[in-house]
């Protein structure tokens, strides 16, 4: 290639470098100009209102418009407006009723003095700032709802709601709003005409390993709160204490109410207590509870404490002696109860059946035909024993017998033998089909039917 075209094209790429660095240059130059120019605050007029943008939002400085009832807007340009600020609306003579929206967080010193037609304002939910004079010598003033929460440390400036009409009345949205202005802040208002318009309402459980609640927070008298309270496994809902004494006021969950007040609700859960049922010996008799037959079952104990319906069943020639309930307490019970019930159930209770099949106290008892054999109301060192005599379906009882006898020694269903003299001898409840002969024996026992 020639040398002029090498130094042409040379000449060429050099030149678009030199371009491209001083286009660079330039703008990181202009860019640092613009940004060391650019003010923290920008001020102008949009939308009949008066406004400052800042790195929080915007806050209005001013009102142009002719609106009486102005709900002021949460957002213009896109940004929010956080701000009222000093003296922005003061001396209006249009305005009448104002809302503050729930993005404003701050109400300058003066914003609305002297508005003598303001009626009423409407504070809104995020405002933790009032300044001084805010609203003072607004004559007309009636209402003012805060629907913020009025606090121990919020900051209210002197003479904010002062020099007014005497008669204006102030809604705060709970009690605990209202306690804390009349406590901190009544020097700040014209007068004590403190109301509530709503109610906080709070709920937790009594322990959140046991159970959660949902519902709550904050509503406007007279329309209706649900709280729901859901018990974890394992644990059960008892009710709402609304008052802190620990007690259930209310078992209703869901449950809905009408607001009218503030009110803290604790849903009080427990620990669902266990019954295990078992026998003494499985090769003597099984139990039978909650549908179930077998040597031993463990039910939850249901809302109200109680279990029923469990059954002692001897198998073969074995008889059913009693219960031995053990509720934890250390204070262990008996029962002859066949089937048994249990009431007030709450801790963990073991019950046993206690089967006999070989001389008890020198004394057996055994079955034989279509029911069971059931000593009962024995304990150790009684002088006697108490026997029943249960038929199935389809059988009835024919007597008791001692082994070697041809006739019974009694057809009482239910008799109380001296054990004495029945020493060392096998007793029989003896079961025929119904409309059998028996011995001429008939069912005139006091017993039940299986």
């Amino acid at each position: 290639m020639p040398i002029k075209e090498i130094f042409k094209k040379y000449k060429l790429y050099t030149m678009l470098c030199i371009i491209t660095l001083v286009l660079i240059t330039s703008g990181i130059i202009l860019g640092m100009l613009l940004l060391n120019s650019t003010p923290s605050t920008k001020a102008f007029t949009y939308q009949d209102y008066e406004i400052e943008i800042t790195s929080d939002g915007i806050t209005i400085t001013g009102y142009t418009g002719s609106f009486t009832a102005l709900p002021i807007p949460a957002i213009l340009m896109g940004i929010y407006v956080t701000s009222i600020g000093t003296g922005a609306f003061e001396g209006d003579a249009n305005l009448t009723d104002v809302i503050i929206p729930d993005s404003v967080t701050s109400i300058g010193s003066w914003a609305f003095r002297d508005c003598s037609v303001l009626t009423s304002v409407t504070i809104g939910n995020s405002v933790t700032s009032i300044g001084s004079s805010a609203f003072q010598n607004c004559t007309d003033l009636t209402l003012v709802y805060f629907y913020n929460d009025i606090t121990t440390t919020s900051s209210i400036g002197s003479s904010a709601f002062t020099g007014g009409n005497s008669n204006v009345t102030y809604y705060f949205k709970d009690q605990t709003s209202l306690n804390n202005a009349l406590t901190y802040h009544s020097d700040k208002f014209s007068n004590t005409n403190f109301e509530t318009f709503g109610a906080t309402i709070t709920a937790q459980p009594n322990n959140e390993t046991y159970g959660s609640v949902s519902g709550g927070g904050w509503f406007e008298n007279g329309t209706s709160c649900t709280l729901q309270a859901t018990a974890n496994n394992g644990y059960r809902f008892l009710g709402w204490d609304t008052n802190g004494d620990g007690q259930a006021d209310n078992t209703s969950t869901p449950w809905t109410f009408n607001v009218s007040q503030d009110l803290n609700c604790t849903a009080i859960f427990e620990v669902v207590p266990t019954v295990t049922i078992q026998t003494n010996d499985s090769t003597l008799g099984q139990i039978f509870a909650n549908n179930v037959l077998g040597n031993s079952t463990t039910i939850q104990v249901q809302s109200g404490g109680a279990v029923s319906n469990i059954m002692a069943l001897a198998v073969g020639g074995n008889a059913f002696a009693y219960w031995q309930i053990d509720r934890g307490d250390g204070n262990i019970t008996t029962s002859t109860e066949n089937p048994l019930s249990l009431n007030n159930i709450t801790a963990d209770t073991t019950v046993t059946a206690v089967f006999a099949n070989s001389l008890l106290e020198n004394f057996a008892v055994a079955s034989i035909g279509g029911g069971e054999a059931r000593i009962n109301g024995y304990t150790e060192g009684d002088s006697y024993i108490h026997l029943s005599a249960f038929c199935y379906t389809g059988y009835t009882f024919a007597g008791w017998y001692y082994a070697d006898a041809e006739t019974p020694f009694s057809t009482d269903k239910s008799i109380d033998l001296d054990i004495s003299t029945a020493e060392s001898k096998l007793i029989i409840a003896r079961f025929v089909p119904t409309n059998s002969t028996n011995n001429g024996q008939t069912d005139t026992g006091n017993s039940g039917v299986l």
